[in-house]
């Protein structure tokens, strides 16, 4: 497994006086589509691309719903899912 990285030099643009530090960036070699995950699956298992792509679109349609109904959905080595949501202040409640 290879990681793509580069280094970049960012400062603190609230104090800029502080010297930037170099941070770690990493890479992306390019997009996998949902073909391209289906066909990775089946690699070592029984399946055939086109029922391991079903599998991928039941899962994140069943990941959908279950975020639409209000729950936090933990797939445990792939991560937690959750649905966020921003708003600008208002000066009233009820605005």
């Amino acid at each position: 497994m290879a990681l793509f990285y580069k280094t970049i030099r960012r400062g603190n643009p609230m104090k800029p006086e502080i010297p930037k530090k170099w941070y770690l960036l990493l890479r992306s070699i390019g997009t996998a589509r949902t073909r391209d995950v289906a066909r990775q699956m089946t690699a070592n298992t029984i399946l055939n691309p086109k029922e391991a792509e079903m599998a991928i679109y039941q899962l994140v349609k069943t990941l959908i719903i279950m975020l639409k109904d209000g729950h936090t959905v933990q797939l445990d080595d792939l991560g937690t899912f959750f649905i966020t949501a921003t708003s600008n202040p208002s000066d009233t409640k009820k605005k």
